[in-house]
């Protein structure tokens, strides 16, 4: 079972896509399509054994085989690298049906891709590491 590393990220869905910000590592990441439905999957606390169902009434032609389950475990372990969700003893929630804020197509494996170029940005303290010129510039030493 996964959960949204709540106390580390920022994430807004809308339009079925979802924008996530890490305050930890001052990545932010897009997700589309199917990587923003197992994302909102997770983070609604969905029980995995509901996945495939929910995944089949919403994708027209899908089957959840072997090849999807994989699909979905290699992203959900690139998301836990990522710092975005970590693993929970907890029990599983209930079934979740997948938000209609989109029309969707075929299915396509779920990927990471992780944006860097406001990481320095987006972890600076702005009350504690400004300079005196103030915020983005860091003090020297951080």
């Amino acid at each position: 079972m996964w959960r949204a590393n709540a106390g580390s990220i920022s994430m807004e869905r809308l339009d079925g896509e979802t924008i996530l910000i890490n305050f930890d590592s001052g990545q932010y990441f897009t997700f589309v399509g199917p990587a923003a439905d197992i994302l909102w999957l997770v983070q609604e606390g969905a029980d995995p054994a509901t996945w495939p169902a929910a995944a089949e009434a919403a994708f027209p032609g899908l089957t959840w085989d072997d090849d999807v389950q994989h699909q979905v475990d290699a992203f959900l372990a690139e998301l836990a690298e990522a710092g975005v969700i970590v693993a929970t003893d907890s029990v599983a929630g209930g079934a979740a049906e997948l938000p209609a804020d989109y029309q969707r197509g075929t299915w396509v494996a779920p990927s990471v891709h992780a944006n860097d170029d406001l990481a320095d940005l987006l972890v600076i303290d702005p009350i504690h590491d400004a300079s005196e010129d103030g915020w983005p510039q860091v003090r020297p030493g951080q």
